[in-house]
């Protein structure tokens, strides 16, 4: 009996749930931090098995390497590894080629790539956010944003950092990653998304929940 296609449909399954987990461990801290809607504390836990993990994949097959390299040090040069649980997970996934350097290789062309992409992806989404928050704060003060239907469409793709995934698909068609990664990533920008959806979910409802004894007491003074 042939377990060959058994072994690379597990090595798919494996990759792709693995990059999910990845995705939405980091958002879960990014949001734990930046607008403080979860929990802090399992945000720092969280860092040091995601980090393992990261580190697990990254020693396996060179093509992960590539890829998280890209994005750690994407992140690191565009000032994003900024809390405590980050900082950790870094100085983890910094000890990895230190510790096991003959299990992690990294393809370089395909990194300098995906590292522009990362970067050029984290700077066109603070644009894209920038642009959102001023237009939302114009309407709640009564104003009119002139936008183009050109900025509306590059501010959609900017929030889903389509760069990389578009990159990362190049490098798949040309043969240099396996068609696997296409699917893996995407699963780690969904998963990645979701949490930060949910995030800004339970953060309006917060809001709008501490509002509304304010707005009865301003209700019952007049």
């Amino acid at each position: 009996m042939d377990l060959s296609l058994f072994t690379s449909m597990g090595h798919a399954i494996t990759l792709t749930l693995g990059y999910a987990v990845i995705g939405g461990s980091i958002k879960y801290i990014d949001q734990a931090f930046d607008i403080e809607i979860f929990n802090k504390n399992i945000a720092k836990l969280l860092a040091i098995p995601t980090a393992v993990l990261m580190a697990l994949f990254m020693a396996l097959n060179d093509s992960s390497a590539t890829i998280f390299f890209a994005i750690i040090f994407g992140l690191a040069l565009t000032k994003k590894i900024d809390n405590i649980a980050f900082q950790v997970g870094l100085f983890f996934l910094i000890m990895v080629p230190v510790f096991f350097g003959e299990y992690v290789k990294v393809e370089w062309l395909p990194f300098a790539i995906l590292l522009v992409g990362c970067i050029a992806d984290e700077y066109t989404n603070d644009w894209s956010d920038n642009k959102i928050k001023k237009r939302l704060i114009d309407e709640a003060l009564g104003k009119k944003t002139p936008t183009t239907l050109k900025h509306q469409i590059l501010e959609a793709l900017f929030q889903h950092r389509v760069i990389m995934k578009i990159l990362v698909l190049l490098l798949v068609l040309t043969g240099i990653f396996a068609p696997i990664y296409i699917i893996a990533f995407l699963a780690f920008d969904f998963t990645y998304k979701a949490v930060e959806i949910y995030s800004l979910k339970l953060k309006k409802y917060g809001i709008n929940k501490n509002l509304k004894p304010n707005h009865k007491m301003a209700t019952t003074a007049v």
